[in-house]
């Protein structure tokens, strides 16, 4: 047999481990995110690189500038400004390798 494992609280009559509330059945369900179109998010990139003076807030670098997620879209952060922050691509990456800038 295949069991589903719901992410909402413990399904009626289906018993949890050992008769307790595990991980599983404490797990939030999942919410769809929703994405910028394409356009309205190069204008909200472009407004971050404005508002940062296009400069990468780190090394101050004007070269290879990426747009990065303060809080990662996988970790429920939002497509705003104030989530935004302009690193360059050697940062950006030191960023995604370690948690100092974080």
């Amino acid at each position: 047999k295949v069991f589903q494992i719901s992410s909402r609280r413990r399904e009626e009559g289906v018993p949890a481990p050992c008769g307790r509330e595990g991980v599983v059945n404490r797990a939030q369900p999942k919410h769809p995110r929703l994405r910028l179109a394409p356009a309205l998010y190069e204008e909200l990139r472009n407004q971050v690189l404005r508002r940062d003076g296009w400069r990468c807030q780190v090394c101050r670098s004007r070269q290879n500038l990426h747009v990065h997620h303060k809080q990662l879209r996988s970790q429920q952060g939002e497509d705003e400004e104030s989530n935004l922050i302009t690193l360059c691509a050697s940062c950006h990456g030191k960023l995604h390798h370690s948690s100092t800038l974080r």
